[in-house]
């Protein structure tokens, strides 16, 4: 019975592990951020070593862009709080944060505080294109982030960055669909930029710093739902959440992670876990054994990969599961997001709605490594 108590309970102890963080203290940076006087722009510009983009904004944006626009907003927002709270640990020497290497310290230092200058820039040119068109323009949250010390920080970061990159990728091609043919040209810069991030990540953990030949691909509605569920402490923002308009997918657990579980470079079964009380589509199958589900993983370009799941435990509305994770025969290095769906037959490229249709719970991190 404790065993079997300590598995249910891994989810709510990995979420209560990431909460532990100070949020006492401020988490946003102390220049005004994210309403700036003029010279406290150019001083953020400068540390960023460049500018916002001056071109003009286009005559319109449909609306389904400008919620993208929302979602990218709320996320540069919360990576200006952790970016922030990553610089001071390492100025403060917190413990775990702390260097013998004084000349890697300073470089440490720099490196991040000129990815923090270029997040708040990111933070200020979707803002400012909400404003613009006079969209709602969602303010700061509290966020919550994870103990530890620098390695884990980076490996975190470089967790959410992959999740970002695919996550613009998918706004890219949402906007064009939308007609909003100016927005993937503005995007890729910021998916270039993210990407140099994750390089710089890499190295400096010990791993190839290209990922992947191609990047993984990643769902718009899969980060809103993580920063939901996950990175935002709850009732914390100053407005709700779902008048938004943008569904929230429940979280999926890989073994009781929802920041990332590291797994080694071969085949093997990987334990799943989602409370589904908040998935009306899943009403059919709570109680049952799983018939007609699947994990369906997203890495790289290809197409995503569906394999039933086993091993099916209820605990009210909350599922315990299993399913194979084909690594050899997919080649499955760097980050590979995980979601619990109904049926297996998914193209990204060509209908990523049906994918986020049947998602009941998701997304989870599956991360394998390539070391140098």
């Amino acid at each position: 019975m404790a065993a079997r108590l300590l598995r249910f309970l891994a989810p709510a102890l990995a979420l209560a592990s990431l909460a532990s963080a100070d949020t006492s203290k401020s988490q946003l940076p102390n220049n005004g951020f994210p309403n700036l006087e003029p010279s406290q722009l150019l001083e953020i510009e400068i540390k960023a070593d460049g500018v916002l983009p001056t071109s003009p904004p286009p005559p319109r944006l449909s609306n389904s862009t400008l919620q993208t626009f929302q979602v990218i907003a709320i996320n540069e927002q919360w990576e200006v709080a952790f970016f922030n709270t990553l610089l001071n640990n390492i100025l403060n020497n917190e413990p775990g944060y702390e260097s013998w290497d004084d000349e890697a310290q300073k470089a440490r230092e720099k490196i991040v505080q000129v990815i923090l200058k270029q997040e708040e820039l990111h933070a200020l040119n979707a803002r400012g294109i909400l404003q613009n068109f006079k969209a709602f323009v969602p303010d700061p949250c509290r966020y919550n982030f994870p103990p530890g010390d620098i390695r884990s920080a980076f490996k975190f970061a470089q967790t959410f960055t992959a999740l970002v990159v695919g996550a613009l990728g998918d706004a890219s091609q949402g906007a064009a669909a939308n007609g909003d043919i100016q927005v993937p040209r503005a995007l890729s810069s910021v998916i270039g930029e993210e990407s140099e991030q994750q390089g710089y990540y890499r190295t400096v953990l010990g791993q190839v710093p290209t990922e992947k030949p191609f990047v993984t691909f990643g769902l718009g509605i899969y980060l809103f739902s993580w920063l939901n569920n996950v990175a935002t402490i709850p009732d914390s923002c100053s407005y709700d959440v779902y008048g938004l308009g943008i569904p929230i997918i429940p979280q999926l657990y890989a073994d009781g992670s929802a920041t990332g579980l590291d797994v080694e470079p071969k085949n093997q079964t990987i334990k799943f876990s989602a409370d589904l009380s908040k998935a009306p589509a899943a009403k059919p199958y709570i109680g049952h054994g799983g018939t007609g589900l699947y994990v369906t993983y997203l890495n790289g370009a290809q197409k995503p990969v569906s394999l039933p799941i086993v091993n099916v435990h209820w605990h009210g509305e909350e599922i315990v599961f299993e399913a194979f994770f084909p690594f050899e025969e997919y080649i499955m290095f760097g980050h590979t997001f995980a979601a619990l769906t109904i049926g297996n037959d998914f193209n990204v490229l060509t209908d990523a709605n049906k994918l986020i249709e049947n998602t009941l719970a998701a997304p989870a991190f599956i991360n394998v490594y390539d070391f140098f």
